[in-house]
């Protein structure tokens, strides 16, 4: 009996002191998981931050529309596709429903208001204070849109910004 309480007590110690090594481990584990969370949280919104875009619609008629995307903010937005990976997204809505578009048309990249334009199919992108003329076909179960009929457009970036306008169907 006189060995037995010491070494029953040194086993105990081993194992207390073994379980606070491991929980300290993970405490540090986890501190530094979630710092790294919270700097590509903080990046993402520096991101976000500095994306900008305004939207126009230039023309609506029964089965599509065409409307122009400035980029006013400090980041390039790329609009071409790249396999099955779509870098944006437009949403038209109308009558009551919505129809989430990702193959759209880009027709002309242009300075933003100036006369200078670039082929959509060499600069696949808008950078800074430029645009881009895109015309986008609702999808074949949508119902054409009716003259009269409220229209809105939403472009979703791949940076998760978007940007909107809201128009009509004349004629």
């Amino acid at each position: 009996m006189g060995l037995s309480i010491p070494l029953a007590s040194a086993i105990l110690l081993l194992a207390l002191l073994t379980s606070a090594g491991l929980f300290v481990g993970a405490m540090i584990q986890m501190a530094i998981g979630l710092r790294g969370l919270l700097h590509a949280e903080g990046a993402l919104e520096r991101t976000q931050l500095e994306v900008e875009l305004r939207l126009r619609i230039e023309s609506i008629d029964a089965r599509g529309l065409n409307f122009t995307v400035e980029n006013t903010g400090s980041r390039t937005i790329f609009l071409h596709s790249e396999g099955d990976y779509r870098w944006n997204t437009v949403i038209i809505a109308y009558g009551g429903r919505s129809y989430p578009i990702d193959d759209y048309r880009v027709l002309e990249i242009r300075v933003s208001e100036a006369n200078k334009t670039f082929n959509p199919e060499g600069h696949p992108y808008i950078t800074p204070g430029e645009e881009a003329l895109i015309h986008v076909e609702l999808p074949d179960e949508a119902p054409d849109i009716s003259p009269g009929e409220a229209v809105r457009v939403l472009f979703a970036s791949h940076y998760g910004v978007t940007a909107a306008d809201e128009g009509v169907r004349t004629g």
